[in-house]
């Protein structure tokens, strides 16, 4: 085996161990999220609205774009497995992270440990520290244009994590993000 194959099955291990490590939500706590998401969601994404990209099971990210300003209305697909491909101008942006102990970046990591590329100086402290995980948030109050996916609900059943992007009312915002806290007992 050489070198480069060596290094191809370390990515591999690294990737299912984090992916498996971060997931282990039920079905029964999916459909509850699926519910909560299709009772909040807007159909089109409009100037003022915000948008939430989450990737998680025990542990992963929210990442919440507060749109400013969109070029035209558009219609959002939400199918399983597939998305939309979006280009806005955010006014900020709020990232919630939710991961393990070890002292990986998450810009080093995969799946909703990745958070938007962010990194722990970027953080700054974590806001809880719980034995089995701990939480960090930042609120970055900068415009920036960005084009992104936003995708329909998933339900991974193999590594039990939930994928899904919403565009959501920005005053409904906190209300949602406490109630999928609650369900997921954060």
């Amino acid at each position: 085996m050489n070198e480069n194959s060596i290094q191809d099955l370390f990515f591999l291990q690294n990737f299912i161990s984090e992916n498996t490590s971060a997931g282990g939500l039920t079905l029964e706590i999916s459909d509850e999220i699926e519910k909560l998401w299709n009772e909040y969601k807007l159909a089109t994404i409009e100037n003022d609205c915000a948008i939430i990209s989450a990737d998680f099971g025990r542990l992963g990210s929210l990442v919440i774009r507060y749109i400013a300003s969109i070029d035209e209305d558009k219609e959002l697909k939400y199918k399983s497995g597939s998305y939309d491909y979006i280009s806005v101008k955010t006014e900020q942006t709020k990232r919630i992270l939710w991961t393990d102990y070890k002292n990986i970046e998450p810009y080093n990591r995969q799946g909703g440990l990745y958070c938007d590329g962010a990194s722990f100086e970027y953080f700054g402290k974590p806001v809880v520290e719980k034995p089995e995980y701990r939480e960090f948030i930042d609120e970055g109050k900068y415009p920036s244009n960005i084009s992104f996916a936003v995708w329909g609900y998933q339900f991974n059943d193999f590594y039990k994590s939930i994928t899904f992007g919403i565009c959501i009312k920005k005053e409904l915002v906190e209300e949602f993000v406490e109630k999928l806290r609650k369900i997921i007992g954060k």
